[in-house]
């Protein structure tokens, strides 16, 4: 006989005033427990000694807390749990332990049906103060549609009335009614907050941290089967899992389970309905057109995060996704990842490492799939920006910032972007880069978002009418402006930093290139220029792209503006916008023609001349064959564009000396120059041939005097 067995023969039939003897034998139960933990029948017998009149209150809490299993639970120990709670030997302090510990093992639960059938007891349980919190917990667990009931929701509400609660509900309270408004809205006309927030409290962190590193220890002889990624079965699985069958890996997802996979008989015989119009089961879609064969009867599974593992399954929920389902998702991820990556107080290694990447990968996958971010996600990513180093999960972290579902547009800066700024500083190059083109997704997203809002508001008032603006509209506006404003303040600081980086530089002008479009992108009726410390660092540079890109941005700004003459319902606010991004357009348009084409470049209060001290430059020679100071910067002497104009004078007049190319720089005239601008499109400068067309006024073939 074992240590373990002794102790459990000797807990059955304690001697009552050998407290040494006692303490001892339950001293080896909880090495054991958190050791390896119990297997279900020791953890049962376990929860019985607990539940009985041989022991004190002290004894009896240190068993609950051994309540570690090894596996799984069986399906008859919530019922002895409930059963037991309604007897008169039963106290409060054991009875919130209990309720407890049946929320942190629920998952592990073999047949929750069981369970299920003692919702009507568990719901007596939100009266009495002490228990109301796990129990709206559990109950948040366990409800369906057809718990929810008038007298249930007038009960919550009667309570939220005598504790004073009912213009402030308490987190739990408003967790449980959230659902049950969620299933029957019409039952209650309590407004609760849409923004999603944290309902229970976990204030079992060390006890689960001990279960799931027990879960761990027995991974290598459970029966685990990984769900396959496409989430389909070859055959459905057996009814009855294996008892050693529970993920292991860190953030795992739920393994697919559905109560309909046998309950064909079930439905027969409580409703009369045939087994042709029987809800479909999960589980028995395994490719396309089964779904869309059963896609009117098809049931989510029990674990409504299981769907995250099945990419069928996802496109059934962007199909069928209702403020139910969105909640039970929601929820199951809220906790995880607070568990996994918050509250984790193991250190990370390379295996849990890469199975957190798997997991947040498959979150950005369904979020991509779904075309919009959840809630959860998005209120996880508060919290975890505030700690993140800036290395740990890189990728998928950037990733997830694409997709935030935003409920109030003034969270954006406070709980997202502003976190972000001293990761973004202290960072290389690349990581900078990196974060650039994550907002800039963010941007893309929240304008297409916006561009369906539109659409949407239009065929819910009809052509005839015109839309008002409402609330989410302007939240999304305003959204869109905060984002563009503070990347401006980001590209401005890491030009400064990278010294006017080239692929930095490419990025920030990609994000303008998209910013420019948000008249034709989100139906926005303004244009929003790029600031100055963008736009002449990108035309001051050696790079010809980065010269091209900044003209070809110009006139994306010019298509624009031009559209938006024509729109006359425009806001005071839109009227501003709009006013003031014609003026900044026009400086930088008078500024860079008249450094390329006038070779002005530091003459006049338009050009660069307003920047620095004309002192400097006064009783400087000018040198035939070399550019004075105001030709440094024309199309023909501008460092991105001179060696363009080496390789014109070389192909024209057929020299291979250096020396000579440069003394003839100065034949680029007349005719030449025009063909100068030819060339020079046809080396993929097509965007500064395009500037110069729409902001040049050629009469006949009079030429600027600087090109002659």
């Amino acid at each position: 006989m074992s240590q373990l067995e002794e102790a459990f023969a000797y807990l059955k039939e304690p001697e009552d005033k050998n407290r040494v003897l006692q303490n001892f034998h339950l001293t080896i139960v909880e090495a054991a427990a958190r050791r390896h933990g119990l297997d279900p029948h020791d953890l049962q017998e376990l929860l019985i000694m607990a539940l009985s009149s041989k022991f004190s209150l002290a004894v009896k809490l240190k068993m609950v807390k051994c309540l570690i299993p090894s596996s799984v639970v069986l399906g008859s120990t919530p019922a002895i749990i409930i059963s037991w709670m309604c007897t008169l030997s039963s106290t409060n302090n054991v009875q919130a332990w209990l309720l407890r510990w049946l929320v942190m093992v629920f998952d592990l639960i073999e047949e929750k049906e069981t369970l299920h059938l003692l919702y009507g007891m568990i719901f007596n349980y939100v009266r009495y103060e002490k228990l109301s919190s796990y129990a709206c917990h559990l109950l948040y667990l366990l409800t369906r549609r057809e718990d929810v009931k008038l007298f249930r929701v007038q009960l919550l509400l009667s309570i939220h009335t005598k504790l004073g609660l009912k213009d402030s509900p308490a987190p739990h309270f408003m967790g449980l009614l959230s659902l049950f408004k969620a299933y029957c809205p019409t039952l209650m006309s309590l407004s609760l907050p849409t923004r999603s927030r944290k309902y229970f409290r976990s204030e079992d962190k060390n006890w689960i941290a001990s279960l799931k590193l027990v879960q761990n220890k027995n991974k290598t002889t459970a029966t685990h089967t990984d769900f396959p990624t496409a989430g389909l079965y070859s055959s459905p699985p057996a009814q009855k899992q294996a008892v050693g069958r529970k993920r292991t890996r860190t953030g795992a997802i739920p393994d697919l389970a559905s109560s309909e996979l046998t309950s064909t008989n079930r439905y027969q015989m409580d409703d009369g309905t045939s087994a042709d119009n029987a809800p479909t089961s999960c589980l028995l879609i395994r490719t396309l057109p089964d779904l869309l064969n059963n896609i009117h009867n098809l049931e989510f599974p029990a674990q409504m995060a299981s769907v995250l593992s099945s990419d069928i399954l996802i496109s059934f929920l962007s199909c069928a996704m209702d403020p139910v389902s969105q909640n039970r998702i929601d929820f199951w991820l809220s906790n995880t990842l607070e568990e996994e990556f918050l509250y984790c107080e193991e250190e990370d290694t390379e295996d849990t490492l890469q199975h957190k990447a798997e997991f947040l990968n498959r979150i950005v996958h369904t979020q991509e799939m779904l075309k919009e971010g959840f809630s959860s996600v998005s209120y996880f990513l508060t919290s975890w920006l505030s700690v993140w180093d800036g290395e740990t999960l890189r990728p998928q972290t950037l990733k997830l910032l694409t997709r935030l579902n935003l409920q109030d547009s003034s969270e954006l800066y406070e709980c997202f972007l502003k976190p972000l700024t001293l990761t973004f500083i202290s960072s290389c190059v690349y990581f900078k880069c990196a974060i650039i083109e994550s907002l800039h997704r963010l941007l893309i997203n929240l304008l297409m978002a916006k561009q369906t809002q539109a659409e949407t508001e239009v065929n819910a008032v009809g052509l005839t009418e015109q839309p008002t603006l409402a609330n989410g509209e302007f939240n999304t506006r305003h959204a869109i402006h905060q984002l563009v404003n503070f990347i401006s303040e980001l590209a401005t600081a890491a030009l400064q930093q990278e010294m006017s980086n080239c692929l930095l530089m490419h990025c920030i002008l990609d994000f303008y290139q998209t910013v420019a479009k948000v008249y034709n992108i989100g139906n926005l009726p303004v244009v929003l220029v790029a600031p100055q410390s963008v736009v002449y660092p990108a035309f001051l540079s050696a790079d010809h792209s980065t010269l091209d890109r900044l003209c070809h941005l110009l006139c994306s700004y010019r298509k624009v503006i031009t559209e938006l003459k024509t729109v006359k319902s425009l806001t005071r606010q839109d009227f501003i916008w709009k006013k003031e991004s014609i003026k900044a357009y026009n400086e930088y348009v008078m500024c860079i023609i008249s450094c390329l084409w006038k070779s002005c470049a530091f003459s006049g209060d338009s050009t660069f001349g307003r920047f620095v001290n004309k002192r400097h430059f006064e009783g400087e020679p000018s040198y035939i064959g070399e550019p004075g100071h105001n030709c440094g910067y024309s199309l023909i002497y501008h460092p991105a564009l001179l060696g363009m104009a080496l390789r014109f004078i070389a192909q024209n007049e057929m020299l291979v000396d250096p020396s000579a190319l440069i003394q003839r720089l100065h034949k680029i005239k007349g005719v030449a120059w025009e063909n100068y601008v030819d060339f020079l499109c046809t080396l993929y400068m097509k965007g500064l041939k395009n500037l110069i067309q729409y902001s040049v006024k050629r009469e006949g073939h009079i030429w600027p005097s600087g090109a002659q």
